[in-house]
């Protein structure tokens, strides 16, 4: 459906702000990884973590990055003192994006919550 809206506009901007690869048994079942392979077939543009994200940890939240087709942003996740999703996908610096769109640039940043560290710790308890 969400794919179908897209292409309803060619100028349309699919994105997702976050706790996408949690909640259903087809996100749960897979850690996310059958979550993003449909947001790529949906053509997302990009997307932003929220908390869950990172129920099933941080590794398994970089793989899901990893398998995203699409840039994954948010410039206020760190570890080890350096942002999280910084070079983790080709041509992604990880906080912004810009999309062009009929000639007119739009850039994008991430922002997630900062309650996100404590939240995916209580969920994983």
């Amino acid at each position: 459906m969400v794919a179908g809206l897209k292409n309803t506009d060619e100028n349309a901007i699919l994105v997702d702000a976050g706790d996408a690869t949690q909640g259903l048994p087809l996100a749960s079942l897979t850690k996310g990884n059958d979550v993003i392979e449909l947001m790529n077939l949906a053509d997302y543009d990009f997307m932003v973590p929220g908390n869950h994200e990172f129920d099933f940890g941080t590794e398994a939240f970089l793989e899901n990055v990893d398998l995203a087709e699409f840039p994954v942003i948010s410039a206020n996740i760190y570890r080890d003192g350096s942002l999280l999703l910084a070079g983790t996908q080709e041509g992604n610096e990880g906080c912004h994006t810009v999309i062009e769109r009929d000639g007119v640039k739009i850039g994008f940043f991430g922002l997630t919550t900062v309650h996100t560290a404590s939240a995916a710790a209580s969920a994983r308890r």
